[in-house]
């Protein structure tokens, strides 16, 4: 997540374990909750890289949305590199749910 200094009170960088031997097919189960108190300028941000053992994870492909406009739902996300050129046909498969505290 990326944005306002007030929404990285807590991890700041959650991140997944190493999917090994499934480059192709990997699936997380992973759920992630973030406290957004400046929605206007949040960003998600996902990054997929090769773990590697020597410790320098090679970035393959990233995603970036305005949680703003993230639909609620299941949702298909496109990989791109840094240049921003899409990685068709990789992508990511998520269920975005958005709740809000009444204040």
């Amino acid at each position: 997540m990326r944005g306002h200094n007030e929404d990285f009170k807590g991890d700041p960088k959650p991140a997944t374990e190493p999917v090994k031997n499934n480059g192709f097919n990997p699936c997380w189960n992973k759920t992630f909750t973030f406290k957004i108190k400046v929605p206007d300028v949040a960003l998600l941000e996902l990054k997929v890289k090769d773990h590697s053992k020597t410790g320098k994870d090679e970035h393959l492909g990233s995603f970036a949305a305005r949680v703003n406009d993230m639909q609620e739902g299941y949702r298909r996300v496109f990989l791109c590199d840094y240049k921003g050129k899409e990685l068709r046909p990789a992508s990511l498969f998520l269920k975005v749910s958005k709740k809000w505290d009444a204040q």
